[in-house]
């Protein structure tokens, strides 16, 4: 899934650098991946999404950042969509509308919420992205067990506007179809019910990955 969707990254007009935050990926993965024009490959010493993606924006050269996780595609102008937004002075970052590979009714209604541009709405498979200044100033991502990507979205708010992006882009719906996809509505719907109630996200990881 990674390759696929390097190769479909390296297509998309404006993007000028792939960085992958790489925790355990198979050496013959790797050097498929360097293949691609543009990537740096950073090979993380422990698995946790939130270090992970900080090491990976330290290793970035550009002065926008737009944090993808591996099974997400950006939509065709997806990357000039995000210059427009962050050549605004009063937004500091965003992210797009959801669409899944799969139709079924429970995933539908996850992307109309999708629609919403409120601080707490904003995760990591819609392709959360900034500049790097706020990145840096706000001590970039939370290295958190779970809900990293709400917690920078909250630190992100504190300097500016957080907008949603009318394109859509594409992820993957195999945890929701693997657990079932209003099991796992439910389930996601109960972790950020928890956290915002001051639940450890520790405690919430457990319950999301049993």
């Amino acid at each position: 899934m990674l390759l696929r969707s390097l190769a479909a990254l390296a297509t998309v007009p404006g993007v000028d650098e792939m960085v992958v935050a790489a925790w355990g990926e198979r050496a013959a993965v790797r050097r498929r991946a360097e293949r691609c024009r543009r990537l740096r490959w950073v090979e993380c010493p422990d698995a946790g999404r939130g270090a992970q993606l900080n090491r990976g924006a330290a290793a970035a050269g550009g002065t926008l950042l737009l944090f993808l996780h591996a099974d997400t595609r950006l939509p065709p102008d997806g990357a000039r969509a995000v210059g427009r937004a962050l050549a605004r002075r009063d937004v500091a970052g965003g992210g797009f509308r959801l669409a899944f590979d799969v139709a079924h009714p429970a995933l539908r209604v996850l992307e109309r919420l999708s629609a919403i541009s409120w601080r707490g709405a904003f995760y990591g498979d819609q392709g959360l992205f900034c500049r790097r200044a706020d990145f840096e100033a706000v001590g970039g991502y939370p290295e958190l067990a779970l809900l990293e990507d709400l917690g920078l979205a909250r630190r992100l708010a504190g300097r500016g506007r957080l907008i949603r992006l009318p394109e859509r882009v594409r992820t993957s719906a195999r945890r929701f179809m693997a657990s079932g996809p209003w099991r796992q509505l439910a389930l996601n719907a109960t972790i950020v019910t928890l956290h915002g109630w001051g639940v450890p996200p520790a405690a919430l990881a457990r319950l999301y990955r049993p």
